[in-house]
Formats: structure tokens, C-alpha cells, sequence
């Protein structure tokens, strides 16, 4: 198999950051990762796609009081070619004052929080799937982050790309259930998700 993503005068370098360089960053789930670099050693650092993760409710009051994270990320924004989130990220980036009068989503469950806490950012309505918004783009939840990546693949390296990739891990979702947002869950479903009896 060739090596689809190889794409002409575009080198791709992931790095997860992050306080220190190596240390471990354990999901809510327990899932650990290593981190590759600092905020620090990145700093002088040009970032052309900056992507920031989401989580639960600790993950938000930890993120969006970290003054260090919200400083790194307004820092790299300014120069990034796009600024992505996912889930509650979107938090972190309207806390850094990136998403001032754009449209933007986050998880459906934390809508109503978000939209209290960031009167000035346009919720858009509908629950969808990812927003763009200039060079800002803000997912919904875990699955949306996958069509949100496609996309945006796709419009740093072109279409074909894009679709090269789409095709490569096999990505037609077919959801067993089809409840995947409150638009088309069942009443039963969205209440015990929602903490309903």
C-alpha cells in the first residue's frame, strides 16, 4: 500500500504539548498518552493546525482556569492556518477569546453551558456535525471529531487526500442504533443520558 498522505511540499509533524515534554496525560476513561513537547520548547515554534481536545466537567474547569494552556493556545492561534477543537475544547478556545461573534458547536449535552458562560460566541443551531467559521473550525462530540479531521484533511492537502484517507480506515459509519444526537434520539434514551429517571 502506498503512502497516501505523502503529499508534495507538506511535511506533517504531530506533537501532543503540554506542560512538560514526556509526561504522561490520562483521559477521564484512563487512556494515557505521552506528550512530545512542552508549551515551553514549542513557543518559538510556528503551528500551522493547532487541535484542542475536549473532556468532561473536570477537564473544563481544569483547562479553561489553566492560564499557561490558554495562553499557548492564543499565543499559537494568531499565526496557526486553522484552530480546531473538538467537544468541550470549544471551551478553551472562547475562554483564550478566539471565538468572539463566530459560530462554533461543542458537545450537545454542554450547549446551554457554553452558550451562559460565551454570550458573544454564535451557537449554531441544529447540532451539527462540525462548524467552520474562518480559520476556526469546533466539533461536537467524540464521533463528530472523525468527520471534522476528514474535512479539514482534506482542505489542507486537497480532496483527493481527503478521500484517500476516508477510504484507507474504512470510515462509513452505520450506526446500529441511528441516536447518535437529541434530534433523533428517543425520549427514553435522551433521559437517561441526561440523568433523567
Amino acid at each position: 500500500m502506498r503512502a497516501f498522505w505523502r503529499v508534495p511540499d507538506l511535511e506533517l509533524h504531530v506533537l501532543l504539548a503540554g506542560h512538560e515534554a514526556k509526561t504522561s496525560v490520562k483521559s477521564f476513561n484512563g487512556a494515557e498518552l505521552k506528550t512530545h513537547a512542552s508549551f515551553d520548547e514549542l513557543a518559538d515554534k510556528k503551528i500551522d493546525v493547532l487541535f484542542v481536545p475536549g473532556g468532561g466537567d473536570a477537564y473544563i474547569k481544569g483547562a479553561t482556569s489553566d492560564a499557561k494552556l490558554l495562553e499557548f493556545v492564543r499565543h499559537h492561534a494568531g499565526d496557526a492556518q486553522w484552530v480546531a477543537s473538538v467537544c468541550t475544547g470549544a471551551f478553551v478556545l472562547a475562554e483564550a477569546k478566539l471565538l468572539e461573534t463566530l459560530r462554533a458547536t461543542t458537545h450537545w449535552s454542554y450547549l446551554t453551558t457554553f452558550q451562559k458562560r460565551y454570550p458573544n460566541v454564535q451557537i449554531v443551531n441544529g447540532f451539527p456535525r462540525f462548524v467552520f467559521d474562518g480559520k476556526f473550525v469546533t466539533g461536537g462530540g467524540i464521533s463528530s471529531g472523525i468527520d471534522q479531521a476528514l474535512t479539514l484533511a482534506g482542505r489542507i492537502a486537497g480532496d483527493s487526500v481527503g478521500k484517500q484517507i476516508e477510504l484507507i480506515i474504512q470510515y462509513r459509519p452505520q450506526p446500529p442504533y441511528g441516536v447518535g444526537d437529541p434530534s433523533v434520539a428517543d425520549f427514553d434514551t435522551y433521559k437517561k443520558v441526561t440523568g433523567g429517571s
